[in-house]
């Protein structure tokens, strides 16, 4: 199926609205982008989105949010970019949050040179060294960063986030104040895959801190050794989930993620 086979797979399961996850292996196998899983669909896993399949911690994950808008993904033309916000909850809290962002269509042989994706090189931000690996026709980024729900808001926040503020707003303890975060950024000739994972370290025995930056304990002067150990723990992790990522990029379902 290609063209107007994939965009009547499509409208189906524009359709069917939730159910439209029974045609998301076929639109895969057909070669066809898979539609945009449905606010409140829950998934175990994996989640079929567009081309790629974003792999997924053990137990039940909830689309909360989605987003479409015009923009670039590192190098390109414009596009339509695709996001979409899972979440995993205990006792009122996200205890981890994924958001998976893929282009809809993408210019086919595109080069990936090191000096032009900017967002994967070493510097100050990242916790741990990133792990590149860039070639004439692929791009493969590893990089753990802070996270923090105050540097989210703002006029310019996109839709999906704006969801998952709102839900804080109802909810004070929802998220964490502040949190590591491991970043993918992969890519091959057909396209980019981006994906982000935090998992809430108040859900993991270290206590919620409302200070500011400077007096955090997640300020790089500040970090205690048990806020140094979670960093090596999810660094570890990171790198055990990293060929399932690599998977869900060339479109296949990958294998179970590790627990955190």
């Amino acid at each position: 199926l290609r063209g107007g086979g994939c965009m009547a797979l499509g409208i189906l399961a524009r359709r069917l609205g939730a159910a439209a996850w029974l045609l998301a292996c076929v639109a895969l196998l057909a070669g066809c982008a898979a539609p945009t899983p449905p606010r409140g669909s829950v998934h175990e896993g994996s989640v079929a989105f567009g081309t790629r399949v974003v792999p997924l911690p053990p137990g039940p994950w909830t689309v909360l949010s989605d987003e479409e808008r015009r923009g670039q993904m590192a190098d390109g033309p414009a596009l339509t970019i695709r996001s979409i916000m899972l979440v995993q909850e205990k006792d009122g809290r996200a205890t981890g949050i994924i958001r998976a962002t893929v282009p809809d269509a993408y210019a086919q042989g595109v080069q990936y040179l090191p000096g032009r994706i900017a967002g994967c090189l070493n510097d100050g931000s990242n916790l741990r060294p990133a792990v590149v690996d860039v070639g004439q026709r692929h791009f493969d980024c590893r990089r753990i960063v802070m996270w923090a729900r105050a540097a989210v808001a703002g006029p310019a926040l996109p839709d999906d986030w704006k969801v998952l503020l709102d839900r804080q707003a109802a909810n004070p303890a929802f998220l964490p104040e502040a949190a590591p975060a491991v970043i993918y950024s992969l890519a091959d000739g057909t396209g980019q895959f981006h994906v982000e994972v935090i998992f809430n370290p108040e859900n993991r025995g270290l206590l919620r801190d409302t200070r500011n930056w400077s007096q955090n304990s997640w300020n790089t002067g500040n970090r205690t050794p048990q806020h140094l150990a979670y960093i090596a723990r999810l660094a570890d992790w990171a790198e055990a989930a990293h060929p399932a990522m690599r998977t869900g990029l060339a479109g296949r379902t990958p294998p179970p993620l590790p627990p955190f």
